[in-house]
């Protein structure tokens, strides 16, 4: 049997051991441990002592959450609308690719793979809830110099301005 060492009070990483719990877990002491997070947990004293358990587990989850997360934005509007910018620009398949991509206008290199970079863009170039992206150039592609954050009215009226132009140089070519 273990040596019966007083761990009440004592910090291991995250763990305040409070009391022996009463339990013995393989022939250890368990104590009863309060997280930082808030949980209760029973752990081994020999875990305690030797830096196996620094929590109640929410330091792996935290750490594995760090790990696999690389912008913490998937389910943002942001992020879909850089993959719609994306989508259209670059998918054969996607219903709207021969306006954007059909046409050759594309995404710039700096966001193509990297949405941190269009985030961090759209957050210091007036993005808000309720504005859309707009190419400025309609011809040109997406990149930071040529596009800005507007209304949706702003952006059909643009989008109007451009079709009657184009209208009238059909009308013209007709003659």
């Amino acid at each position: 049997m273990e040596n019966k060492k007083n761990l009440a009070g004592k910090r291991f990483g995250r763990l305040v051991a409070v009391a022996d719990s009463g339990k013995r877990i393989h022939h250890s002491i368990g104590w009863a441990c309060h997280c930082d997070c808030g949980k209760i947990v029973i752990v081994q004293s020999r875990n305690l002592l030797s830096g196996t358990t620094k929590s109640c587990g929410c330091l792996q989850k935290e750490m594995a959450k760090k790990k696999f997360t690389k912008h913490n934005g998937s389910y943002t509007r942001l992020y879909h609308t850089w993959g719609n910018i994306k989508t259209r620009c670059l998918n054969p398949h996607n219903r709207d690719y021969r306006y954007y991509g059909g046409h050759g206008i594309t995404v710039c290199e700096e966001w193509k793979n990297d949405f941190v970079k269009f985030r961090d863009w759209a957050l210091t170039h007036g993005y808000k809830k309720g504005l859309t992206i707009d190419r400025i150039n309609n011809n040109g592609n997406y990149s930071p110099q040529n596009c800005q954050w507007v209304t949706r009215s702003e952006n059909a009226k643009k989008g109007n301005k451009q079709k009657g132009f184009i209208f009238k140089i059909i009308k013209i070519k007709n003659k």
